[in-house]
């Protein structure tokens, strides 16, 4: 996937934010990539609302973030194959909460995954959102980064959290 660059809707407001883009760098094609079959399966699991705001690759899984608000102040990873945007139906998804936050008036809705392959890091930037929604902007506030080390051994467990924030 280094060939490609791809962009993902954040499917907050369907159907007009349920698509994706695959770009590939050297022969300059695109390809367009249906989410609505991700979304739906991520309701099934459990997600009340999607809010697509990051994704990267970690061992042969594509990542996305689903980011909450205040109305809804749950963050999640989704997880599936790294064929997906290859609008391949057989796919497999998980979803794993992030720890729970006690104050949903300050809450931190992560915006944004980076995967550090060399070490092995989730690298997350995390904000407060003045928003009770999924589909609207608010202001935002405090902003931070979240680091979850050796991810590749932990994007199968049943909760996430992170040991180390910078508050920015």
């Amino acid at each position: 996937n280094v060939d490609n660059l791809f962009l993902f809707g954040s499917g907050s407001l369907s159907p007009y934010r349920n698509l994706g883009w695959k770009y590939n760098l050297k022969t300059k094609d695109n390809d367009s990539i249906n989410l609505e079959p991700l979304f739906t399966k991520a309701k099934t699991l459990g997600l009340e609302q999607i809010n697509i705001e990051g994704a990267c690759f970690v061992s042969g899984k594509l990542l996305f973030v689903n980011r909450g608000n205040k109305g809804y102040p749950h963050n999640h990873l989704i997880i599936t194959d790294e064929k997906f945007p290859n609008n391949d139906s057989s796919f497999q998804l998980s979803v794993i909460p992030f720890a729970a936050q006690k104050d949903p008036a300050s809450f931190k809705g992560i915006s944004g995954l980076c995967h550090a392959k060399e070490s092995d890091q989730l690298i997350m930037t995390v904000s407060t959102k003045d928003t009770k929604n999924s589909y609207e902007d608010g202001a935002i506030g405090k902003s931070y980064l979240h680091i979850i080390n050796n991810i590749s051994t932990k994007i199968m467990d049943m909760a996430l959290g992170s040991k180390r924030v910078i508050d920015l």
